[in-house]
């Protein structure tokens, strides 16, 4: 199963006469969907399309994109998953900066309580005072160690027992590639990407085709995921999510694993039960223009 997820960072601007959308962000999409493959350009795409919303940017990640672009510090302290027992409990701080160098959007969780309880099918609104993920489940719940290719994707460490088992939750991934940074012509078929913008586009007093670009981040939940939770909680016929979302961290290399946690966006979806199958992909656009 493939899904394609686009977020809006909802603040504006003051200028009145300006052609392009008063928004940091034009728009952000997800699309979820079937048969993840490269179209003729290297843009995703997905053979089947099941649904197509958007995604929040809260206060939280607001403030951190304000932060990061004009180099203050804002005026909130923002909560960390940290604070919660998930990931390095030891911060990174820069007296210099607002956030140290190196931390950034590249993780992201998954949830379960991002729906109405009586049918699952009513998806939540996100609140603008949100800062974390309601019921939020990890990818992998285990008493063995990770492999070296899992160890490198799996973070936001969390310890439990069960029974006489101590056992290590993993509540955050990460990418599943580097986030690709797009401009295309919108010179595409209808509901298509089209071509990329070259170098000339800033030499060229006669291009009128209009462009797009947008931040594509590649997302995964496989087979294995979250699954070793509903099956420890006697839930193994049901494993599902409806609630994802998008943190910030900066990468502990004494810890091995995150500090500075935050959430970033998030999106609530009807309740998706994940295939015993088929991994999930998730293509995440967030638009520019």
């Amino acid at each position: 199963m493939n899904k394609l997820l686009t977020d809006h960072l909802m603040y504006k601007d003051s200028v009145e006469h300006s052609k392009h959308p008063r928004t940091l962000w034009a728009k952000t999409q997800i699309i979820g969907g079937y048969g993840l493959h490269k179209n003729k350009y290297g843009i995703s795409e997905l053979d089947e399309v099941v649904f197509e919303t958007e995604n929040m940017v809260p206060l939280v990640g607001v403030q951190y994109a304000m932060e990061t672009i004009f180099g203050v510090k804002g005026p909130l302290t923002i909560p960390t998953l940290n604070s919660q027992g998930i990931g390095s409990q030891h911060p990174i701080t820069d007296p210099e900066t607002p956030y140290p160098k190196g931390q950034y959007v590249c993780l992201f969780g998954v949830g379960t309580g991002g729906a109405k309880e009586e049918n699952n099918l009513s998806a939540l609104e996100v609140r603008y005072n949100e800062t974390t993920i309601k019921d939020m489940v990890p990818f992998r719940f285990t008493n063995l160690p990770l492999s070296e290719s899992d160890a490198a994707k799996y973070f936001g460490r969390k310890q439990y027992t069960v029974g006489d088992a101590a056992i290590t939750a993993y509540f955050l991934k990460r990418f599943e590639s580097d986030p690709v940074i797009y401009h295309l012509y919108k010179d595409g078929e209808e509901g298509e990407d089209g071509t990329s913008v070259g170098p000339d586009y800033f030499n060229s007093d006669t291009i009128t085709t209009g462009v797009q670009s947008f931040t594509e981040c590649i997302l995964s939940i496989t087979k294995k995921d979250i699954r070793e939770w509903f099956d420890t909680y006697g839930n193994v016929e049901v494993p599902r999510v409806n609630s994802i979302a998008l943190f910030t961290g900066i990468y502990n290399s004494e810890d091995d694993d995150f500090s500075n946690i935050q959430l970033f966006s998030k999106l609530n979806i009807p309740t998706e039960p994940l295939s015993l199958v088929k991994d999930m992909n998730i293509l995440y656009r967030v638009y520019g223009a």
